[in-house]
């Protein structure tokens, strides 16, 4: 009885049993359009690879209101330094079992390069990531973005119809080089490895620290 049953099953429904595999192919198609949109599109994954002491130019894009744009930028990392304050001179209260480190990066790019928007991290040893914070927890507040300089960052990313773009009224143009100190909260035994850069994953620039 139950073998005539499945019997009349499988031919009652043999059309549908015979395209599974078409479904299947379909549905892990469409899982990697979402992997690519949400994931790779959402993390560093390719790196452009900076060896201790080693310069790198930086090719990538930035996008705003009026479309993709695209930047080269000169990266050197001097170094990361133990520090008591934050970028700026701001003090922090730290929570326990964490320190702070400022990472001593030198980029240079031609001045009419729109370059706010910039992110950073510090990766350490066991491959945990540290985003930078404009304002850490604990008090104080740093500059927004942290690869230009506070004072002259250079041209802004247009807004569409909401305007914006350019240089502000009165604002010096970005200098061709310049340096950038971020600080970092991080745990206290974390062994900083890596320096990265980005301005519109999946691409980053990943600066090792010697």
């Amino acid at each position: 009885m139950t073998a005539t049953r499945l019997g009349t099953w499988a031919r009652r429904n043999r059309w549908g049993l015979a395209l599974l595999p078409i479904a299947a192919v379909a549905v892990l198609a469409a899982s990697s359009d979402r992997l690519d949109a949400y994931y790779l599109m959402a993390n560093p994954i390719r790196a452009s690879v900076a060896e201790p002491g080693q310069a790198i130019t930086f090719q990538t894009q930035a996008v705003d209101a009026d479309g993709s744009h695209d930047l080269a930028v000169e990266l050197s990392l001097a170094g990361t330094t133990p520090t008591s304050e934050l970028w700026g001179g701001d003090s922090i209260d730290l929570p326990d079992g964490a320190r702070l480190v400022r990472v001593d990066l030198a980029l240079a790019a031609p001045p009419e390069s729109i370059l706010l928007g910039c992110q950073m991290a510090v990766v350490d040893t066991e491959g945990l990531r540290y985003d930078y914070q404009h304002l850490p927890i604990g008090g104080g507040s740093q500059p927004v973005s942290p690869c230009v300089p506070e004072d002259t960052p250079g041209p802004r990313p247009s807004l569409g119809a909401l305007g914006g773009g350019g240089l502000a009224p009165d604002e010096e143009p970005r200098p061709e080089r310049w340096s950038v100190g971020p600080v970092f909260v991080v745990p206290e035994d974390a062994e900083i490895e890596a320096v990265l850069v980005w301005w519109n994953l999946p691409d980053y620039a990943e600066l090792r620290v010697g």
